[in-house]
């Protein structure tokens, strides 16, 4: 029998509720989370030294709220509050998507969908971000020039 252990995780540091106070990630390492209140929102950050594929993956514990299942939302969003991408958790599987982004940061807001009071405080989430590199498109550069007696015309193209 061979032992895995755990991917490498930390935990969530309160308060982390705004952009300001966003919580810093590190790619490859897991956060846990864990939902305070009903309309607690957690802010963690992505510093991207380059322009990067960056794939967001969220997990949950299982959980009811009333007589539905709570929905637990990642919003992954840049330092105005835009809207970069979205991963929606109405489960207990993990879910992903991927962007591209950077240089620069991005924040992941993780939220419950809707506000739900008598929350399970247990209620906890792993979220991870992961970046790799994007490779740079090759780019051809293609120049032309025409000389009709004394006059030159020239044309180039990116």
């Amino acid at each position: 029998m061979v032992d895995v252990a755990p991917p490498p995780s930390t935990a969530e540091v309160e308060p982390n509720n705004t952009i300001p106070t966003a919580n810093l990630m590190a790619a490859g390492i897991a956060i846990q989370g864990k939902f305070h209140l009903s309309n607690d929102s957690d802010y963690y950050r992505l510093s991207l030294a380059s322009q990067q594929e960056v794939t967001v993956s969220l997990s949950t514990t299982s959980r009811r709220g009333g007589s539905s299942p709570l929905e637990i939302v990642a919003d992954i969003i840049n330092d105005s509050d835009d809207s970069m991408g979205r991963i929606t958790s109405p489960g207990s599987d993990e879910v992903s998507t991927k962007i591209v982004a950077g240089p620069g940061d991005i924040y992941i807001r993780v939220k419950l969908n809707r506000n739900t009071y008598g929350v399970n405080t247990s209620l906890t989430y792993l979220l991870k971000g992961d970046a790799l590199a994007v490779a740079m498109p090759e780019i051809e550069i293609y120049s032309l020039k025409l000389n009709f007696g004394s006059k030159q015309i020239g044309f180039s193209e990116l």
